[in-house]
């Protein structure tokens, strides 16, 4: 939608239709946009999906079809860290330089094998001063990843401020004037929604053990707070049928949702 300028999806439909014969059958792209189903054949990349055509009208956009966001914005506590690595390499040589140990082979810097220690770690303030040189969906991948190390190294800090700071980024990201259309800012809170979800289960409900604990609790409540008073305006500036998708998508999707 937002590579095809426009903000609603009869008129990205109209868009597909009219310029470029693509005919989706009605109420196809909402089912796609609530993660109900996904193209046919997007999944093992077939050049005919409606992903790759799609991407042909208007290029490079089956990146964000298929980044490594969609798999880190929800929590899951068993962490593979030969996925997490091969996730880093995935990115651009710029970015994973920062974090994936090298060692020379054959006169060639290359990542370290598979088993080996191969992160990188950071202070926090060098952290955040690495990431602020990307752009922020870059970014906020970024963070996410460094989130999951952090709770690897069953960092408290690490895991917060990383988690935290992605919230920011799509808080960020709502302002964007590109970005204003309601479908769109329901989608980025929804996002957002699953970024706290993590604090939630690792930070909020559990009880603090310590002073540090009790800090970084404190910082996450402040944020889910944040988060509910900019959905409680986006819910207002909606439709009834409108406000009644958003919160069933909350309910289904997100544990703060549920709360």
């Amino acid at each position: 939608m937002l590579a095809s300028g426009a903000g609603q999806v009869g008129e990205l439909e109209a868009v597909l239709r009219g310029t470029h014969r693509l005919t989706l059958a009605s109420g196809l792209w909402s089912r796609y946009m609530r993660g109900e189903v996904v193209p046919q054949g997007a999944l093992t990349l077939s050049p005919t999906s409606l992903v790759a055509r799609i991407a042909k009208v208007f290029p490079e956009t089956d990146g964000a079809f298929y980044t490594p966001l969609w798999d880190l914005l929800p929590w899951m506590s068993e962490l593979d860290l030969n996925w997490l690595k091969s996730t880093y390499l995935g990115l651009d040589e710029s970015v994973h330089v920062h974090f994936v140990a090298r060692v020379d082979i054959d006169g060639e810097r290359a990542a370290t094998e598979s088993g080996k220690f191969w992160h990188l770690k950071k202070t926090l303030a060098a952290r955040r001063a690495v990431n602020s040189e990307f752009e922020r969906w870059d970014s906020l991948v970024i963070c996410l990843l460094e989130a999951r190390m952090g709770y690897a190294a069953q960092s408290m800090d690490v895991f917060v401020d990383c988690q935290l700071a992605a919230c920011r980024i799509l808080a960020d990201l709502r302002k964007e004037p590109q970005l204003q259309a309601k479908r769109l800012q329901g989608v980025i809170l929804l996002m957002e929604a699953l970024c706290l979800d993590s604090l939630l289960i690792n930070v909020v409900t559990p009880t603090p053990t310590n002073e540090n604990q009790l800090k970084e609790r404190d910082r996450c409540r402040t944020a889910v707070k944040d988060w509910r008073d900019r959905c409680g305006a986006h819910v207002a500036s909606l439709s009834k049928n409108s406000q009644a998708a958003f919160l069933r998508a909350l309910l289904d999707g997100t544990l703060i949702g549920r709360e």
